[in-house]
């Protein structure tokens, strides 16, 4: 369509000095985009400090339909979708929830821990995914799908 137009495009692909500086100014404007958000350090908050401090909320009376802290019922088929979907969908909001819980000082460790708190007291058997590069890389997977699903949605 931009070639009907008298556009003169041409294949990135078959010319490598186009190529290499579309490389390059993408590089920079990544480089700018970390320079302007920097994700939270983890602060080595346990899953029960966050709780009681961000959660607790929400989550102790089951506000908005938030599953309630020790609540097996409330918490069974979460626990059966499994660890890392359900903090990849929360950390990136889920139905009335924030991403983050409206919190973006969470590292996603801190977040990580307090779902599997809650999960826990609801009778899982789930990780703190602190050093556990596998699951912290497998809920880093599954945020990125799930906020393509939400792009296109």
């Amino acid at each position: 369509m931009a070639r009907a137009a008298g556009a003169d495009w041409r294949d990135p692909d078959r010319e490598p000095e186009m190529m290499a500086r579309i490389r390059s100014e993408e590089r920079d404007r990544i480089a700018s985009m970390g320079e302007k958000y920097r994700e939270p350090a983890d602060s080595g908050r346990s899953g029960e400090a966050v709780y009681q401090s961000v959660c607790s909320h929400c989550h102790e009376t089951g506000v908005a339909e938030a599953p309630r802290f020790g609540d097996r019922e409330d918490w069974a088929e979460l626990i059966e979708e499994g660890q890392h979907i359900v903090t990849a969908h929360g950390w990136v909001g889920v139905r009335a929830m924030p991403a983050r819980g409206g919190h973006d000082e969470l590292s996603i460790e801190e977040f990580a821990r307090a779902v599997a708190h809650m999960a826990n007291a609801a009778g899982a058997d789930w990780q703190d995914p602190s050093g556990n590069a596998t699951l912290l890389g497998r809920i880093r997977l599954e945020e990125a799908d799930r906020r393509q699903q939400l792009a296109l949605d």
